[in-house]
């Protein structure tokens, strides 16, 4: 048995992803900010990103935060009639015991509001 000869010539070759330069990185980091991908009819699309603030569609965020004059000023009144419907109906959930008791409402405030001696405090001022 002989010894084995070594093929010279066209061999495969190492195929490996080389390293990315810096400015390569950046551009990298900023499509992937800036797009996503889909498939459409089986191939991969890039689009780019709908609009978010700190993470949540920006349509979200308004109906959050923002107040009944912001959205009657900018004609948002689905919103306004949306929130208004879910109070309503967080009203009629809520037992009529359950109301907060409006301060001053006990029984020394309405003494006091009857023409007797205001309630003696230990507070100083």
């Amino acid at each position: 048995m002989g010894s084995k000869k070594k093929k010279k010539g066209k061999g495969k070759k190492k195929r490996g992803n080389r390293k990315l330069s810096a400015e390569e990185k950046a551009e990298k980091r900023r499509r992937r900010r800036e797009y996503m991908t889909i498939f459409v009819g089986g191939k991969q699309k890039r689009v780019k990103r709908p609009p978010t603030i700190d993470g949540m569609p920006v349509d979200e965020f308004i109906e959050n935060n923002a107040d009944p004059i912001w959205l009657h000023q900018h004609g948002m009144h689905e919103v306004l009639y949306q929130q208004e419907r879910e109070a309503q109906a967080l009203d009629e959930e809520a037992p009529p015991g359950d109301t907060p008791e409006q301060p001053g409402s006990d029984a020394e405030s309405r003494e006091f509001r009857r023409g007797s001696e205001p309630p003696v405090d230990d507070i100083p001022f």
